[in-house]
């Protein structure tokens, strides 16, 4: 299934039906539910850098020249709000801006009802900036905006030097145009992203066997925001639990990221993820437990704040974040024995934490 498939193409449809063919034969009952995928979560966020973009041009001679101070506070602090706006209206579609939207298709596959849903996503994307470039563009951009907004301050008081705002204007302009450009095209193979995460979602549930308390998701359209799985949590009980599977390559730590419910501690997830680390554990696979990196979001994340606990499971190293999205991902470069192995770790920490 590497090969480029972004949701709607007929590549991502052939791949849909070989993994309906793949559940069918492991004993599940496989249903599609197909939904409408619109990538405006990508130019949302293009649009947003673009307006934090702009407002940095018209914020550096506010702050170098002689101007009255809270013009230049004003101004400026409109405009970053403006453009932080425009971005979360087109994300929530309450701007009328529209962007074609295209059928996705989420498979589920259950015996009975899940208490443990086997998840992961299918669709691939490519676009101008690696993950890794991602990352860094969203760090860099975001600290220096932190800067312009105290340098804005400041500027109440006298104006700010060219070497102190120079910097901090470039830095956003250049991290903006960066996020801007080529949000999404349908170059990139995406065998760590997310091929091995479906390879290791369909192993755990080969291993599992007959049981009837463990459901198949696979998601349709993460590559637009999560769609997929915010389709599927819209008329769904939150009570069954989750280990979604996002990104699993030959390479670095596994590791364990949690995902919980709003306002619910964190000891009550333990169950869950310390089944997980014992699993791999016992396995002899290197497992961490860590948050979501800055600037990544996966499907856990949707269905956590739905009401889920669960885990994401993943690995890789600064190496691995620099060819995801990218025509680089390909599965000559990972080892697809790395995904089993998570997939049959998984499935011995279900089977120790359900009985």
């Amino acid at each position: 299934m590497a090969i480029p498939r972004v949701t709607g193409s007929e590549a991502r449809e052939a791949v849909a039906t070989m993994l309906a063919t793949e559940l069918d034969a492991l004993g599940f009952a496989t249903s599609r539910e197909t939904f409408p995928a619109s990538p405006r979560r990508l130019y949302a966020v293009a649009a947003g850098a673009a307006g934090v973009g702009w407002t940095t041009l018209l914020v550096f001679p506010l702050l170098v020249l002689p101007l009255p101070g809270w013009s230049a506070l004003g101004l400026g602090g409109a405009g970053f709000v403006v453009a932080v706006l425009l971005g979360h209206g087109i994300a929530i579609g309450a701007l009328p801006i529209r962007y074609p939207s295209v059928p996705g298709h989420n498979l589920v596959a259950t015996r009975d009802a899940p208490r443990i849903w086997l998840v992961a996503h299918a669709d691939s994307k490519g676009q101008f900036l690696s993950l890794r470039g991602r990352v860094i563009a969203i760090v860099v951009g975001s600290v220096a905006v932190l800067g312009l907004i105290a340098c804005l301050v400041a500027r109440l008081f006298a104006p700010i030097g060219w070497s102190v705002a120079l910097p901090l204007c470039v830095a956003v302009v250049a991290a903006g145009a960066a996020l801007v450009r080529d949000p999404l095209r349908n170059d990139s193979p995406g065998a760590v992203d997310n091929a091995t995460g479906v390879v290791a979602a369909l192993v755990a549930a080969a291993e599992i066997g007959a049981r009837r308390d463990v459901g198949v998701l696979i998601t349709d359209a993460e590559e637009f925001g999560m769609e997929g799985a915010r389709a599927w949590v819209q008329d769904r009980s939150p009570d069954a639990r989750f280990i979604n599977f996002d990104g699993l390559d030959a390479a670095g730590r596994y590791r364990i990221m949690e995902h919980r419910r709003p306002g619910r501690s964190r000891q009550a997830n333990a169950s869950l993820s310390d089944s997980v680390a014992d699993a791999f554990a016992d396995a002899g696979l290197l497992a961490i437990r860590r948050p979501l990196p800055p600037g990544v979001l996966v499907d856990g994340v949707i269905l956590g704040a739905a009401g889920m606990d669960g885990v994401t499971v993943s690995r890789g190293d600064w190496s691995t974040l620099g060819v995801v999205h990218t025509e680089r991902d390909v599965i000559g470069r990972t080892d697809v024995s790395s995904a089993a192995a998570a997939g049959r770790a998984v499935a011995e920490a279900i089977t120790t934490l359900l009985g």
